[in-house]
């Protein structure tokens, strides 16, 4: 027999026989046991509570790889703990890695089906992922029906239909029309918001419309004013334009843009003086003060400005609107007749419309004005090459090389091409060679050498090459097209 057994025995005040202290014994030991159990688990949630709030400072610190560790050590102990699912997610999400991120928060969903911030988020993440969309669309579709009354859920869900989806474009501008009726805090902007999307359908009037709602509910919106005479100005409705950049500048009379605007507007109109003293009167507000030339017979020279209407150009020429960005590449040019880099973009602009001789014109002045911008001479190269002169195309890659150290692989490819067309096949070939090493990912360089490579007879290799090439860029028909010839005549 057993102390433990016996001690139990006799401080119960017992008379036991041994059968009944081998009773008393197993029930001793499971006591012990669960005791025992109990303490673990109680050890267990502490440290759990504890590696839960180290995640959460670890991603306020945006530590997200240890936020991500610490979070995985909980779910490793064996925890269904719905907040280290979601600190996961999260801590994945901000790394980038959008696949894992998915998935737990496809956990976090399971622990928590009704919480709406998890559906969210993960549709956040799946329209990062290839044809994620229509999933995201379903998560957000999900919070809508747990959050029936947020306005900001309808938007998000009708900013993804509207630009991912064209046949459904209908449907996200009423999930902005719901969000509207909801009535939020700002939905003054969500007028604004409704009204750049019916201007990118080109429904004008509607678009107006919906400006004129947005200073209707807030009468000192000078934003709402600003942005519906742009509109107005560009769709040559000049009287109104003028009046609403008036009506912002009431509002808000250090409103340089709204000046600088409304003397744009003037001078389409014929009046350069007072259009002229509105773009002067630009200046004074907002430029820095070595930013400020002295102006010749009432032409401005201003130079933040010429920054921000060179941005709008930029932007309408990415959206395939290159007479919009070449309007605002012209305003930034007139407001700053140095600015090398407005220069840069309209020699870009008028290359992609066949103009190569403006181009260059734009991108001599660019090199006048900067000697430093690799841009220019990496544009002017290219086009050089297209117009036969391959020694002059050389010596601007060469002027390039270092500048803009990021930019060398495609100087490299640029030049190899002048060299190839010149017959310098072997000097063409190193010069590709590193441009692969710099960026093993640019696919026209592969085109460029397959191409050498077939003029070589070197058929196995350039069939490499484009098939690499297409890996890269499978809608590349012309590639496409010369990998076909030469498996007709190879394979």
């Amino acid at each position: 027999m057993r102390i433990r057994g016996i001690v139990g025995a006799v401080l119960a005040g017992a008379l036991v026989v041994p059968g009944q202290v081998q009773a008393l014994e197993r029930r001793a030991d499971g006591a012990i046991a669960l005791a025992f159990e109990g303490q673990l688990a109680h050890r267990d949630h502490d440290n759990i509570e504890a590696l839960i709030q180290q995640g959460n400072a670890a991603l306020e610190a945006r530590e997200y790889s240890e936020a991500e560790a610490l979070f995985g050590q909980v779910i490793r102990l064996g925890s269904d703990n719905v907040d280290a699912y979601s600190g996961r997610a999260r801590a994945l999400y901000l790394q980038k890695k959008w696949d894992e991120a998915i998935a737990d928060y496809g956990r976090a969903i399971e622990l928590d089906p009704d919480n709406t911030d998890f559906y969210v988020k993960r549709g956040d993440a799946f329209r990062l992922v290839e044809e994620g969309d229509e999933a995201a669309v379903a998560d957000y579709s999900r919070a809508i029906e747990l959050e029936p009354n947020n306005a900001r859920l309808y938007m998000t869900r009708g900013f993804v239909l509207f630009h991912n989806f064209p046949d459904r474009q209908e449907e996200g501008l009423a999930d902005y029309g719901r969000a509207i009726a909801l009535k939020p805090d700002d939905f003054h902007r969500l007028y604004i918001s409704r009204a750049k999307l019916l201007e990118e359908m080109g429904r004008i009037d509607e678009a107006i419309a919906d400006y004129n709602r947005a200073v209707e509910v807030r009468p000192d919106f000078d934003y709402a004013y600003f942005v519906r005479g742009q509109l107005q100005a560009k769709h040559g409705r000049l009287d109104e334009a003028i009046a609403s950049f008036t009506r912002a500048i009431e509002i808000k009379p250090d409103f340089a843009m709204a000046y600088s605007e409304r003397g744009f507007a003037l001078r389409d109109q014929g009046k350069i003086p007072e259009g002229n003293a509105d773009l002067n009167r630009a200046i004074a507000i907002d430029a820095a003060p070595e930013s400020v030339t002295t102006t010749v017979e009432g032409e401005p020279n201003f130079g933040s400005l010429a920054w921000s209407y060179s941005l709008c150009a930029f932007a309408a020429d990415v959206q395939g609107q290159p007479d919009e960005a070449l309007t605002q590449v012209n305003r930034a040019i007139t407001l700053d007749p140095d600015f090398a880099y407005a220069y840069q973009m309209r020699g870009g602009i008028l290359a992609g419309q066949g103009k190569l001789d403006e181009a260059i014109a734009d991108l001599n002045r660019a090199v006048e004005l900067a000697e430093d911008t690799s841009i220019a001479y990496i544009g002017r190269g290219e086009l050089l090459i297209q117009q036969g002169k391959f020694d002059e195309a050389i010596a601007d890659f060469n002027r390039a090389l270092g500048m803009r150290p990021a930019s060398d692989f495609r100087i490299y490819w640029g030049r190899g091409r002048a060299l190839q067309q010149q017959g310098k096949f072997d000097e063409a070939i190193a010069d590709y060679k590193r441009s692969l090493e710099l960026n093993p990912d640019f696919a026209p360089t592969y085109s460029s050498r397959g191409n050498l490579l077939a003029e070589q007879g070197k058929f196995d290799e350039a069939i490499a090459d484009y098939r690499r090439a297409l890996e890269l860029n499978p809608d590349d028909a012309t590639v496409q097209s010369q990998l076909d010839a030469l498996l007709g005549n190879g394979e």
